[in-house]
């Protein structure tokens, strides 16, 4: 089949279908899509912006902001439309989107079927692993329509002031997610970059002086965009905060280096076989813009949180100079025509409008209770295999009985923390995946897992009612062992202790 007979429509369809059949439980698998959903429905019910912790016995009444409000009321609002149906609807048909816009890029080069399919598995690959309902997509997004912006300037030499639309752009963004921040390194990147071209007399935006003391009052203009939220100036604080915890790095998996993941090696990959492309186009026709993927490749190897941003801006810029590559010239002549750009009558695109209306059907369809496979009711749910759906009833029955206005202290894993807050809210969680409130105690709850005088110094002063532990972890060792807790329930994914009372 030619690449020509394609519709894009199909494409979006196909990347659809494929993450409806083999994502419908995996999308669930971070602790996020919970707590999200739980701050947008206390957002929206009290009408008010939270300024401290209301879901923990360990750091109740500490500052803390709810940084993604917008992400989450808008989770929130899904849920109450079609459940976790509907936030798996809208999430996918999101990325499904923006995998079409690469994919029809790609194809519209010219490129090689078999080579578009190479190059989308490499995206996808470095990818996928952030493929989680939560706020976190909207950036993959994000990221895929700045990349266009700052090629209409490139390429397009559209003028400077047209990068002024990223102001609002990236007010919406940072109120969803502080992934914003990879818009305003990218900026000030292509600054230096085009500053740099300029004075080696290269290909670039910036001409003279006025120009580029245009181009950085502009990003002024934009970087102050996150401060117009309900939390002006904390907002970045937040943000910095976060990225600037050691501990952070050292224990969540989502900011690990690469090579400490074996999917992280996809992007390693992706990386060298980019800088390999990009080593093929002479000095003449090199770009500032054809850098940036490099830039976030270097900074995915080190946090494997940027893989994806590294990704998009991969598939969207790589097309702009594929037949610019010397060493692809010469494979062409030497008869591999894979490496070859056929000729395009038709720039294939697929309208905006259309995944709005794709995904008002599938709400309509949830909204009736209509069981279909694929975009139906029930057909997208959290794992029993990693949340304890499954002892859900006994953790709320249990709950309920120790009810106090206080709530319920319960001592648990962190990957349980936005379950509980969301499934459970008469707990008050130990601990949950908040780096910014729980920075400082993430090696001591490291250290807790060989040191179990940590978890009774804990005890001590939380006085723990309950506890939900990951099955043969050094945690469920302790409790297992211990005379004070006896098993309430349990299942494949957790077991749920309670504490004996002291008559027992």
């Amino acid at each position: 089949m030619k690449i020509n007979q394609i519709k894009p429509y199909l494409v979006f369809f196909f990347y659809f279908f494929l993450f409806s059949i083999f994502n419908r439980f995996n999308a669930f698998n971070d602790p996020g899509t919970f707590f999200h959903t739980q701050v947008g429905n206390k957002i929206i019910s009290e009408m008010k912006f939270p300024v401290r912790d209301e879901f923990t016995c360990s750091r109740s009444g500490q500052p803390w902001i709810a940084q993604q409000w917008l992400g989450e009321c808008l989770m929130s609002v899904l849920y109450k439309i079609g459940g976790w149906d509907a936030q798996f609807a809208a999430s996918f048909a999101l990325i499904s989107y923006v995998l079409t816009i690469l994919t029809l890029g790609l194809m519209n080069s010219g490129l090689h079927f078999l080579l578009v399919l190479l190059i989308m598995s490499f995206v996808l690959g470095a990818s996928t692993h952030h493929f989680l309902i939560r706020p976190h997509l909207f950036s993959i997004f994000f990221t895929m329509l700045i990349a266009k912006f700052f090629l209409k300037i490139e390429i397009e030499e559209k003028p400077l002031s047209y990068l002024a639309l990223l102001f609002p752009i990236c007010v919406v963004w940072a109120n969803i997610h502080g992934g914003v921040l990879s818009c305003y390194l990218s900026f000030l990147f292509l600054i230096f970059c085009w500053t740099a071209f300029s004075h080696l007399k290269m290909k670039s935006p910036l001409s003279g002086n006025s120009e580029k003391i245009k181009i950085l009052l502009i990003f002024l203009f934009c970087g102050l965009s996150c401060l117009v939220s309900p939390y002006a100036l904390e907002l970045p604080k937040t943000w910095l905060n976060i990225m600037s915890n050691p501990a952070v790095g050292e224990n969540i998996i989502e900011h690990f280096p690469a090579t400490k993941l074996w999917w992280g090696w996809l992007t390693i990959i992706s990386g060298i076989l980019y800088i390999s492309a990009l080593l093929g186009v002479p000095k003449n026709e090199m770009r500032g813009i054809y850098l940036l993927p490099i830039a976030w490749f270097l900074l995915a190897v080190t946090r494997i949180r940027h893989a994806p941003i590294f990704a998009t801006y991969l598939a969207v810029i790589l097309p702009h100079f594929l037949e610019k590559i010397s060493w692809a010239t010469w494979l062409k002549k030497k008869g591999i025509s894979s490496f070859s750009l056929s000729e395009v009558n038709e720039q294939y695109r697929i309208y905006w409008i259309f995944p709005f209306f794709f995904i008002a059907i599938c709400f309509f369809i949830q909204f009736c209770d209509i069981r279909v496979p694929l975009i139906g009711k029930g057909w997208a749910f959290p794992s029993p295999l990693i949340w304890p759906t499954q002892i859900e009833k006994e953790l709320k029955s249990f709950g309920e009985a120790e009810k106090s206005e206080k709530g319920v202290p319960i001592f648990d894993e962190m990957v349980f923390g936005g379950y509980l807050i969301n499934r459970a809210p008469v707990y008050k969680v130990f601990m949950d995946d908040r780096c910014e409130l729980h920075g400082d105690s993430l090696d001591e709850f490291a250290r807790a897992r060989k040191d179990f005088g940590i978890i009774k110094k804990w005890d001590c002063t939380f006085n723990f009612r309950a506890a939900l532990i990951l099955p043969e972890s050094s945690f469920d060792e302790y409790f297992t062992n211990s005379n004070d807790w006896v098993l309430k329930a349990e299942c494949t994914a957790a077991k749920f202790y309670i504490k004996k009372n002291k008559t027992e």
